[in-house]
């Protein structure tokens, strides 16, 4: 029973340690291993300055919207100070019916 129980627990030890055993695969997985650590870490820089440029170009816009807006309110404020509805003198009509 006891010589299962080792067999068992030796058969994946001997699967894991299988490829270093070999020559081939001593030189080949640390380059395997530098190419995922290096893939990783570039798209991870290339996608913070992409998040990072659209971020800004977002703001951007949002800050010239705002600005836009503002001087269409502003625009529109003036327009309705200088409407004649607006003006101190009361209209032709009530003045011509006050005066007869």
């Amino acid at each position: 029973m006891s010589a299962q129980i080792g067999a068992s627990w030796q058969a994946p030890w001997r699967l894991l340690s299988w490829p270093f055993r070999h020559i081939r695969w001593k030189i080949v997985l640390p380059y395997a291993f530098l190419t995922v650590v290096l893939a990783v870490i570039s798209s991870y820089l290339a996608t913070a300055l992409v998040t990072g440029s659209l971020e800004e170009r977002f703001d951007n816009q949002l800050a010239e919207a705002g600005r836009g807006v503002s001087d269409k309110v502003v625009r529109k404020e003036r327009e309705r100070a200088r409407s004649p509805s607006r003006t101190a003198s009361p209209p032709r009509s009530r003045r011509g019916t006050a005066t007869r």
